[in-house]
């Protein structure tokens, strides 16, 4: 009975290992090949003599998708307090007043020159002269000297000249005594004054014209009729025979 056991396992045994051989010589691994597709399959070969049955045991190549690197994209974290930045608005630039306003006051940080016995007062690229006890907005007076440009006045080139120019009033950068940049009114109107001789006649007191200057108003001044040039000089009408002359006076 012992023998027949042992005969019958080691029949078992030699069937095992003569299977084992026998698809060791039949069995080859696939071919894995890394190819471009988009999804893997395996494709298997049709032998005429199995019939076109597709087994187990018949070669076969799988395809695979290349391995690629990867990209990971971090996923945005909302803030808990998200930060609102509001711009910083931007104040409107005040407004010019207009010629022959009357103020009480001068603005602080005014600068104040004299042409001839007048005196003036300055102050980013409005002019004001006295008027009683207050002080009138008056033109820029041809060939006043300041101390600095109006904000905002922009750099131009005229004939070969720089100029600055500030809403139609142009100057001409210098050197006053004291060794210190100093501006010269050139220009008004939008136009440069190329006669410096007639404009520095003109600001005189005593001198006479046929016709007044543009822009001028008939004021009354200690009872006296003149009348007020939009720069803040006056002029008085005088007769001289036949003949009526506007002449420059001191107020």
């Amino acid at each position: 009975m012992k023998t027949q056991h042992y005969t019958c396992l080691a029949l078992l045994t030699s069937l095992i290992f003569s299977t084992t051989s026998f698809g060791q010589k039949f069995y080859r691994a696939p071919v894995v090949v890394y190819g471009p597709t988009i999804s893997p399959y395996a494709a298997y070969p049709v032998y005429p003599m199995h019939h076109g049955c597709r087994g187990h045991h018949q070669p076969y190549t799988v395809i695979i998708r290349p391995p690629g690197p990867k990209i990971i994209i971090p996923v945005p974290v909302p803030s808990p307090n998200p930060k609102v930045i509001i711009p910083t608005p931007v104040p409107a630039p005040a407004p010019v007043p207009k010629f022959g306003v009357v103020i009480g006051a001068l603005p602080n940080g005014y600068f104040s020159f004299n042409m001839g016995p007048t005196s003036y007062y300055y102050y980013n690229g409005i002019y004001y002269r006295p008027y009683g006890a207050s002080y009138m907005v008056i033109a820029p007076p041809m060939g006043a000297v300041v101390n600095q440009l109006p904000r905002g006045a922009a750099p131009t080139e005229i004939d070969g000249e720089r100029y600055y120019e500030y809403n139609g009033t142009y100057y001409k950068e210098g050197i006053d005594s004291g060794n210190k940049f100093s501006y010269t009114v050139v220009g008004t109107d939008g136009a440069i004054n190329q006669d410096s001789d007639a404009s520095e006649s003109s600001t005189k007191v005593g001198y006479k014209t046929d016709e007044l200057p543009a822009h001028c108003r008939p004021v009354v001044i200690d009872g006296e009729r003149l009348y007020a040039t939009a720069s803040g000089q006056y002029y008085k009408k005088v007769f001289e025979g036949d003949k009526v002359y506007y002449e420059l006076v001191d107020r």
